[in-house]
């Protein structure tokens, strides 16, 4: 979509002449997890609770910004939806304890265990 690339256009020059990292929109970045490209039955859907790459990468660094427990449900529920309409219905966790990249499924001084609690709410079924 032409519109899309115009807004992007001058974070993606910034990025390459490497002054700043590439910062997306959380809720609008894991829509990808969720694509049409996921729906197919070779493909294992991916969940992230977050990411920020910048304490390894600095300004060359990938960065999600607000993610939060509800946006997190949000992508959770969507990706689970896929999983479920499959013969297989495996879903990966990314980084569950990535802590240098701020992906981690742990609790924190700034969220608890809401993360965690949501993950469980919504996929309590084992088998």
């Amino acid at each position: 979509h032409k519109g899309l690339a115009l807004r992007y256009l001058p974070r993606l020059i910034r990025y390459m002449r490497g002054k700043a990292p590439l910062v997306y929109d959380y809720s609008a970045a894991v829509r990808c997890c969720s694509s049409d490209a996921v729906r197919h039955e070779s493909v294992i859907p991916t969940i992230l609770p977050n990411w920020d790459h910048s304490p390894r990468s600095g300004v060359r660094a990938l960065v999600l910004k607000d993610s939060t427990p509800e946006r997190f449900a949000e992508h959770v529920r969507a990706v689970k939806k896929i999983a479920d309409s499959k013969e297989n219905d495996l879903v990966f966790l990314k980084s569950w304890n990535e802590w240098g990249e701020g992906n981690y499924m742990e609790p924190d001084t700034r969220w608890n265990r809401q993360y965690i609690d949501v993950l469980g709410s919504i996929t309590t079924k084992c088998e």
